[in-house]
């Protein structure tokens, strides 16, 4: 990407190119939509939309859609780095390092994975069974480790979500939906540092002006243990928080991506905030109507179930939810949804 300066904003000629890349990728599945899994769902049917569809992102290989800009961004690596004669770093607590690692082994490069401390030891099995390495550190000292690495190892650093080569990449789940479904009318999308609420929502605003087509009502969802995003919004500029509260671990970095703030702020319309009972409640309807989702990838539903999104956009519209993540075990599902 020839800008990479803070305030720009990718252009549907960007996002195109990204979405070339991402389609040619073998990191990536082209995935459903679909409409007719709230049929037969209560839950659903007296929201009184005209239609209710998932974009099933959680059926990307690695289980989440980070794999989108991941095959952006590596294509967008500098030479030594994608010749596999230096190392790229990340931190991540889960599913942007899964995908990180499996994409780096399937394009030969040397990848490490900085954690925090307090992750559960089982993602770290997966990343290093994938091929990386990983370092565990308290979660206030990762971008120090990260600093360190750059400094004194020559590693490349990779952003987890605040990137436009990542935010492009992003866009395509965009796109892809707007040939899925050309007359929807809102879409939501969870939220965490930003990069698939602002890629989607770029695709969205960017596509809709080129067809002269008014746009699409775009709103974002957070969890209010960890509302980086709105907080945001409301200040004007990306804020970081001291400290988050919420099981929604996907959707918890404690700062908000000054890319993606830019993004969300041109063309975003809302961003709305759910607790963790409701993102519990929403996991537990997307598996009666047989969707294996993560508690962060239920935020979308989560917020159209609870009555968060402005009814004005969602009675007699045709509605989207992202579901983006899966990756969580029975036993981790179970222990959430029990009581939901």
């Amino acid at each position: 990407m020839a800008d990479r300066s803070l305030g720009h904003l990718v252009t549907l000629e960007e996002i195109e190119a990204a979405r070339k890349i991402v389609e040619k990728s073998p990191l990536v599945r082209r995935t459903p939509f679909l409409e007719d899994l709230a049929l037969g769902s209560a839950s659903f049917e007296q929201l009184g939309a005209a239609s209710i569809g998932l974009k099933l992102e959680s059926l990307q290989i690695t289980g989440s859609f980070k794999v989108r800009g991941l095959a952006n961004l590596l294509e967008h690596l500098p030479a030594d780095v994608r010749g596999g004669k230096r190392s790229v770093v990340t931190m991540s607590a889960g599913n942007f390092g899964r995908s990180f690692c499996y994409a780096a082994q399937k394009y030969g490069i040397p990848a490490l994975v900085c954690m925090p401390e307090t992750a559960p030891g089982n993602r770290q099995a997966v990343m290093e069974r994938l091929g990386g390495k990983v370092e565990r550190v308290p979660s206030n000292e990762l971008k120090a480790l990260v600093d360190r690495h750059v400094r004194e190892d020559l590693m490349h650093f990779a952003h987890p979500f605040d990137d436009l080569d990542l935010i492009a990449g992003h866009a395509s789940a965009g796109v892809e939906l707007l040939e899925q479904c050309p007359d929807v009318d809102t879409v939501v999308v969870c939220c965490g540092g930003g990069g698939i609420l602002a890629g989607v929502a770029a695709a969205l605003r960017r596509v809709r002006q080129a067809q002269g087509r008014s746009p699409v009502f775009v709103v974002g969802v957070e969890p209010a243990g960890a509302c980086t995003m709105r907080s945001s919004v409301e200040a004007g500029h990306a804020v970081s928080v001291d400290a988050v509260r919420t099981k929604a671990a996907g959707l918890a970095p404690p700062f908000a991506g000054a890319h993606c703030f830019e993004h969300v702020r041109a063309f975003v319309d809302e961003v709305v905030v759910v607790d963790d009972d409701a993102l519990r409640r929403a996991c537990a309807v997307l598996w009666s109507v047989g969707v294996k989702a993560e508690l962060s990838g239920c935020a979308a539903v989560a917020a159209v179930l609870e009555g968060r999104v402005d009814q004005a956009h969602i009675r007699g519209k045709r509605v989207a939810c992202f579901v983006t993540g899966s990756n969580a075990s029975v036993a981790e599902v179970h222990e959430l949804i029990a009581d939901a």
